[in-house]
Order: C-alpha cells, then sequence, then structure tokens
C-alpha cells in the first residue's frame, strides 16, 4: 500500500497507536466494557454501546470517521490465544 500525503500516514499511525493502546488495556476494558463494542480515539474510549448500529449513531452525534477509527466487541472475558 502507497501512502499519499502526510495526512494519511498520520491517520495510520493514530489507528495503529489506537488499536495497540486498546490491546495493552484489553483486561481492564473488560471490566468495564463487557460484552460492548467501543470506538477508540487518540488513546481513549469514545464511545460505546450494546450493538456496533450503536456506535455508528454516536459516532455521527460525535462527527467521528468510522472508517478511520478502531471499533471493537470486548468479550466478557479474557482469553489467550498460543499457535
Amino acid at each position: 500500500m502507497k501512502v499519499e500525503s502526510a495526512e494519511e500516514l498520520a491517520v495510520l499511525k493514530q489507528f495503529d497507536s489506537d488499536s495497540a493502546w486498546l490491546q495493552s488495556n484489553l483486561k481492564r476494558l473488560i471490566e468495564d466494557y463487557k460484552n460492548k463494542y467501543v470506538l477508540v480515539q487518540n488513546k481513549k474510549i469514545a464511545a460505546d454501546g450494546d450493538s456496533f448500529e450503536d456506535i455508528e449513531k454516536q459516532a455521527e452525534r460525535l462527527k467521528i470517521n468510522l472508517t478511520t477509527s478502531v471499533v471493537e466487541f470486548i468479550p466478557s472475558k479474557f482469553v489467550t490465544v498460543l499457535f
């Protein structure tokens, strides 16, 4: 994938940073958001809901672009998968 602009590179870096933050905080997030969807922006939970549609509505209200945001379902317990 070729990055065309500094703006695209910044979006990719933020997405990567938010993804890493979510993974490193997953155990804590399970306590607060188990069985919920969360939207992460700038290493913070910007929205949460029971369905992806809830996240879509909140993102629209908050003027957050879902195509460049981290949205994840938080399971009820932490599971480690070994390969």
